[in-house]
């Protein structure tokens, strides 16, 4: 499903070049999780984004499948990410003036989808999320969880081939945190979605699934976990 060979990515500093990743290869079935762990700043964020197409390597390869994802357009890489991506975000990221249902159904009316049918699959979906009674609440109504509820069904309501999560439960209490995964275990294992975790806790990330540590640009397999 997504296979990385030899990624190396460096950025430029005062005091010269910084390498971030260096020579970093994994390879992910489809439906299965995977959880990357590190310090900050050990380059956890930027190998998502390269994951997600947002972001060039300095050399390296990422397959979707049999499409090497860098060779592609920064169009084709956009629709790509668009059509099969789902990303969630530690900040949630949804747009204030908007409602829940709203937010969840923007993706699809962007996507092209008749308003009022995006509209209903959102509310579909927040049902589905037991947040069938907040869906005309706007994000400062609701509690941190509820609101990275809705941007996991944001994430997912255009049925995304893979999902990336960095560092989702970041802004929630601990038993907001444990909930969310929870879901979020759910929902991928419902949806057979492909998974990458970004996080600090290894309390969460025990139970997410198989786990490795981005240390000095280098990604090694936890063997304990």
């Amino acid at each position: 499903m997504i296979k990385i060979i030899d990624l190396k990515k460096g950025y430029p500093s005062p005091k010269g070049e910084i390498i971030v990743l260096d020579g970093v290869n994994l390879s992910i079935k489809k439906g299965k999780s995977v959880v990357i762990m590190g310090s900050s700043g050990s380059g956890k964020t930027t190998l998502l984004n390269l994951i997600a197409g947002l972001d060039l390597p300095d050399s390296g390869k990422i397959f979707f499948k049999e499409t090497d994802i860098f060779s592609l357009s920064g169009k084709k890489r956009a629709e790509l990410r668009n059509r099969k991506v789902g990303m969630i975000f530690q900040f949630f990221n949804l747009l204030k003036e908007f409602t829940a249902v709203e937010n969840v159904a923007i993706p699809l009316i962007i996507s092209g989808m008749n308003k009022k049918e995006a509209l209903k699959k959102g509310e579909h979906l927040l049902k589905n999320f037991g947040l069938g009674n907040r869906m005309e609440h706007r994000p400062y109504e609701l509690s941190g969880g509820e609101q990275q509820r809705v941007a996991i069904a944001r994430a997912i309501v255009r049925n995304p081939e893979i999902l990336l999560l960095d560092e989702p439960t970041g802004n929630l209490d601990w038993k907001s945190a444990n909930e969310t995964i929870g879901f979020i275990k759910e929902k991928i294992s419902e949806l057979n979605i492909t998974s990458v975790l970004v996080t600090h806790s290894y309390e969460l990330a025990k139970n997410f699934g198989e786990i490795f540590t981005l240390k000095h640009g280098k990604l090694e397999k936890n063997i304990s976990g």
